[in-house]
């Protein structure tokens, strides 16, 4: 599965945290997603927004922020007990603050650095694009079973909305062909999991 060429510098916030298969699960959205969208828009362009789940196989909330804190994956102080301010204001606050994102290099770095540990996905659905990663820091082997659907589950409204844009669009684009004017078609995508 390939990093997409924008992954390594797009910056990415913590939104959402679960506990799932006696594991704990975050979801990161692109800081940059707005922008994707709207270059996506203006030029008709295949521009995707990215967002991250990611397991990491252990139970304790505290012991995952460690874990992933060792890695150069800072997440806010709050995520270490989960008790996330999910709120509007806090979002914003930390799209706005670069120093409360994580570079998706970071990312990469933690899929590099633990090749045997780790088992990662990418699924590409209208306009956005969700990578999933998989980590068992412990060595024990990653589970990554039930993962497609939960990242389904979870984020169902986002996935269905993407679809409906690309589906708004295709008659734009077919006219836009008439015409001799270039225009990239969204496609879906879906690697299933790997290997880093």
């Amino acid at each position: 599965m390939d990093w997409n060429v924008i992954f390594p510098v797009d910056r990415f916030f913590l939104v959402k945290t679960w506990k799932h298969d006696d594991s704990i699960v975050y979801r990161f959205a692109t800081a940059t997603g707005e922008t994707a969208t709207t270059v996506g828009n203006l030029l008709d362009a295949d521009c995707k927004a990215n967002t991250i789940f990611l397991k990491v196989q252990t139970s304790s909330y505290v012991e995952a922020y460690d874990l992933l804190g060792n890695e150069d994956i800072k997440l806010p102080r709050e995520a270490r007990h989960n008790v996330l301010p999910n709120t509007i204001g806090s979002i914003i606050e930390q799209q706005a603050t670069p120093l409360n994102c994580i570079f998706g290099k970071k990312f990469m770095n933690l899929c590099k650095n633990h090749p045997k540990n780790i088992q990662r996905s990418k699924m590409e659905q209208g306009s956005i694009r969700i990578y999933t990663i998989v980590w068992a820091p412990d060595g024990t082997s990653v589970r990554t079973e039930d993962m497609q659907a939960f990242v389904e589950r979870n984020y169902e409204t986002q996935i269905w909305l993407s679809k409906v844009d690309a589906k708004v669009k295709a008659p734009v684009r077919a006219v836009m062909r008439i015409f001799g004017i270039h225009s990239a078609t969204p496609h879906d995508v879906n690697t299933g999991f790997t290997g880093s």
